[in-house]
């Protein structure tokens, strides 16, 4: 145990843990409610996968993605009312909204009606797992010069983006586009008894596509300034190189001229 200890220390893995587990601010505890909703809605999903049980989608819904959903929409109010990430707070408190709605939706018609429409609705938070460890990630990163991290501390945030923006463009735009908005059977199946929650939950859920294709230009925005920033500071680099190798050449050229006419 003691060895398995040190090669997580060495690694900066305990150090990591040992960040997030204090870090009990009320943002940190609805980033850790979110992990665990995010993890729980991929396990259910899995089992359904598995088995085609529509019971995975109540149990999940009244045991875990509901009451989720509840705490969090108040956590994100009282930060919004206290001025605290109060954009991003925002967009939180109205997804949660529009994702009450849809799960009223999923209980009372959906899981009967369109079961595979939930599941890839559900499959979104596939995404949050990377999300919500992105977050402590950067959190980490703030108080620690990154050039002075192991090694295995730069890969992590490196493959934690990378399968962030993986999971996020996979599940919530491709998968979203392909298996519901192109989806002919999901409108017919929907539209075939005139309900007019069906016709509801149909806005509901373009509103929900235009909400992750938001995400999806603000995720290319940051990733390209991350990308200008990295490019200029090479471009800098570079130029810092020939700078310095011409400096050198010219007192090179000097300390010859020097030999030369002694």
């Amino acid at each position: 145990m003691n060895h398995i200890y040190n090669i997580l220390e060495n690694n900066g893995i305990i150090n990591f843990l040992k960040f997030i587990w204090p870090n009990t601010n009320i943002t940190n505890i609805s980033n850790v409610l979110s992990f665990v909703n995010s993890i729980f809605c991929v396990i259910f999903m899995y089992q359904y996968k598995k088995t085609k049980n529509i019971k995975a989608f109540t149990s999940l819904a009244f045991h875990i993605f509901i009451p989720f959903l509840v705490i969090d929409l108040f956590i994100n109010i009282y930060l919004i009312k206290n001025n605290i990430g109060k954009k991003k707070c925002i967009e939180n408190a109205f997804h949660h909204i529009i994702t009450l709605l849809i799960i009223t939706w999923v209980y009372f018609i959906g899981r009967h009606r369109a079961p595979d429409v939930v599941y890839n609705l559900i499959l979104f938070e596939t995404s949050t797992i990377f999300l919500n460890l992105r977050f402590w990630m950067k959190d980490y990163l703030k108080v620690n010069d990154i050039n002075t991290l192991p090694t295995f501390i730069k890969i992590c945030n490196l493959t934690i983006d990378a399968l962030f923006i993986i999971t996020f463009l996979y599940f919530r735009c491709y998968v979203f586009l392909k298996e519901i908005i192109f989806n002919k059977d999901f409108y017919t199946n929907l539209l075939a008894d005139g309900l007019f929650i069906n016709k509801l939950f149909i806005i509901l859920i373009f509103v929900f596509l235009l909400l992750n294709f938001y995400w999806s230009y603000i995720l290319f925005k940051t990733l390209y300034k991350n990308l200008h920033i990295f490019f200029k500071e090479k471009d800098q680099e570079q130029a810092q190189d020939k700078d310095i190798a011409l400096i050198e050449k010219l007192n090179s050229d000097i300390i010859k001229g020097r030999n030369t006419n002694n």
